[in-house]
């Protein structure tokens, strides 16, 4: 637990331009808190998932994931020291990706932390926990389920881009970044899904609101949906340590 706690403060250390995105987070997160302020007819959690929801927040948190990404690849690739010291290439991407993975960590973590408490001082109406109706779960379970959902997702296109950048050079790793953000808003046709086999296999069916039979139905494919970029992560790494040199 120390260990974990020690590597998440030295990544909050090591992100570049900390400052800047700390403080884009804080007025982002106060504009769409106050946006919605006046609305009584929902609950706490309710209200903490509608900003979430919001097409434009999720646009922004993964343009914060982009800035701590490139920063640590630039970073990381003017590090001498570091690239002596990680001759291996299974060393090197695992470093890499490691500490890209605890900076976003701490970030994200530090944005949950600002929604609920801007929502706590701007929020005017009923805190009881609620469930959802077609789910019978509570909205402070989805809440958790939803958030976690986006970390992990986001992460894994951030590790992609990496991969991309490290296999196939900058300008592909370009064409990933603007494939994924574009993947945020490509509309969706239905967001009810009916069973398993009617499951989304665009990104933005996971980053806002889909509607399916059972809450374990919409974990089953979000985890589904997830093992498919991992398993895509996987062939990268496979290909970057089988056709790369280099460790950089």
């Amino acid at each position: 637990m120390n260990e974990l706690i020690f590597k998440l403060k030295k990544s909050y250390l090591c992100i570049e331009n900390k400052k800047i995105i700390i403080a884009s987070l804080l007025i982002f997160n106060l504009i769409l808190s106050f946006s919605k302020y006046d609305i009584t007819d929902l609950n706490f959690f309710q209200f903490i998932l509608y900003n979430i929801y919001n097409i434009y927040y999720l646009f922004m948190i993964f343009l914060v994931i982009l800035i701590i990404l490139f920063s640590n690849l630039q970073k990381k690739r003017q590090n001498l020291s570091l690239i002596l010291k990680l001759k291996n290439k299974s060393d090197y991407i695992e470093y890499i990706i490691e500490n890209f993975i605890f900076s976003v960590c701490v970030v994200l973590s530090i944005n949950f932390f600002v929604v609920v408490i801007f929502s706590l001082i701007l929020f005017h109406g009923n805190y009881g926990l609620g469930n959802i109706p077609y789910y019978n779960i509570s909205y402070f379970i989805y809440l958790i389920f939803f958030y976690v959902r986006i970390a992990l997702i986001f992460m894994i296109y951030g590790i992609i881009i990496i991969l991309l950048e490290k296999n196939f050079g900058k300008f592909v790793s370009l064409g990933g970044c603007l494939f994924f953000c574009l993947n945020l808003f490509i509309p969706l046709n239905n967001n009810v899904v009916e069973n398993i086999l009617a499951m989304k296999w665009v990104g933005n069916a996971y980053l806002s609101f889909v509607q399916y039979p059972t809450f374990m139905t919409e974990v089953f494919c979000s985890t589904l949906y997830i093992l498919v970029l991992m398993i895509v992560v996987y062939v990268l790494i496979y290909l970057y340590k089988k056709n790369n040199n280099d460790v950089i």
